[in-house]
């Protein structure tokens, strides 16, 4: 994801490959599960917003590093 773009949830709930960049990542009322597989790794360094209910899951083997601030997440 570009850094000043924005990954919009709002009420339906996304699966995605792997979470990578340095964009936002609004949650809105619904969830994010970010499938890994294994042997491959995606680092993301943006920005979250969130609403009450929603949530924030990692499945997979593989790694999703996350380097950026992720309090109340």
């Amino acid at each position: 994801m570009s850094s000043g773009a924005t990954f919009a949830l709002g009420t339906s709930s996304e699966t995605i490959g792997g979470l990578s960049g340095n964009g936002t990542v609004d949650f809105g009322s619904s969830s994010l599960w970010v499938e890994v597989p294994t042997g491959a790794s995606s680092s993301f360094g943006g920005d979250f917003t969130r609403a009450s209910g929603s949530h924030f899951y990692k499945s997979g083997d593989g790694t999703q590093y996350i380097t950026s601030d992720i309090t109340g997440i």
